[in-house]
């Protein structure tokens, strides 16, 4: 008699949704609506979903509008910039949902400074700080005064070698197809198989800081850390290096 409470069977419908959805833009109570809909079928027994389904599904559409709402401010803002700079780029994927995938973005100061200092290309992936928890791709080089220069940002929908392809294949679009020397990473392997992939020519090189974290995380004795930090930062030329 209660077989459509057990999770294997619980779920709003596709009518439920629909009603829920058409009582929300009025601006009914998620609780009222349990009861309104509770009414319709003969009492809270006869429904074929919780309440706790019930809020789980209003809490994701309401997110699902906040995502949707702040793409279209972002892409509306980009869109904004790229009018008042002609030089500013904005690339961006959807899902299948609709919804916004990855995003890439440049404007005019980024890409000037990528022709004079794009020749070591650095990016990074693993800040996940904003709330959608999207990865933040932040591309960066070096200036002349050994300042960071940054020659773009993106959001990526994954962390998959092909979404890393599509950022790479943007970059170099972007920037009229001047492929750096030299790129420098972390260890995560899509974003590996994607540079060789992209940018075939180019040195692949791993981040010192990441060396060093992974150092100090794995390796406890202070002397070792001490000679490996100055093996990875040291201007040593190949002979200095060898007998190190």
């Amino acid at each position: 008699m209660f077989t459509h409470l057990l999770p294997s069977h619980r779920r709003l419908s596709e009518g439920d949704k629909a009603q829920v959805d058409s009582l929300k833009k009025f601006g009914i109570a998620t609780l009222k609506i349990m009861a309104y809909m509770a009414g319709q079928s003969g009492g809270y027994g006869m429904l074929r979903f919780t309440k706790r389904d019930l809020y789980n599904y209003v809490h994701n559409q309401r997110i699902a509008q906040i995502n949707d709402g702040d793409a279209a401010a972002t892409i509306s803002y980009l869109e904004g910039k790229a009018n008042a700079d002609m030089m500013t780029a904005a690339r961006y994927t959807k899902t299948a949902e609709d919804k916004l995938g990855s995003l890439f973005w440049a404007d005019g100061q980024m890409m000037a400074d990528y022709r004079l200092f794009g020749d070591v290309l650095a990016f990074d992936a693993t800040y996940r700080s904003n709330k959608y928890k999207k990865p933040l791709v932040v591309f960066s080089g070096s200036n002349h005064h050994r300042q960071t220069a940054i020659f773009g940002f993106a959001l990526l929908e994954d962390e998959e070698v092909c979404t890393y392809q599509w950022v790479l294949l943007n970059i170099l679009d972007v920037m009229d197809n001047k492929m750096p020397a030299v790129v420098v990473t972390d260890e995560d392997k899509a974003m590996q198989a994607a540079i060789m992939d992209v940018l075939p020519s180019a040195r692949h090189r791993l981040c010192g800081w990441h060396l060093e974290k992974n150092c100090v995380l794995r390796v406890k004795e202070p002397e070792f850390r001490k000679v490996f930090k100055k093996a990875v930062y040291a201007n040593f030329d190949v002979v200095e290096f060898e007998e190190y």
